[in-house]
């Protein structure tokens, strides 16, 4: 039998998404601040030229590791 069940969530409205857990709430929101400070290009075959946060980004991994917990301590 299918039964109705009302279960908390949380959106993260930069990513437009909801999520079970609150950490996954807070990487998202964080990844989304992220990418709209720094947009991704398309590689370019001619010129080699093209950025991508997470490959370019001196530090990504700190900068959104520390950015991620910062948001989850706020909600």
């Amino acid at each position: 039998m299918i039964e109705r069940k009302i279960q908390e969530v949380f959106y993260a409205p930069t990513a437009n998404r909801t999520f079970i857990t609150k950490r996954g709430a807070a990487n998202a929101e964080a990844r989304a601040i992220i990418k709209k400070k720094y947009p991704t290009e398309p590689f370019e075959v001619d010129t080699g030229a093209g950025f991508y946060w997470k490959a370019d980004l001196k530090n990504a991994d700190k900068i959104h590791k520390r950015l991620s917990n910062i948001i989850f301590k706020e909600v």
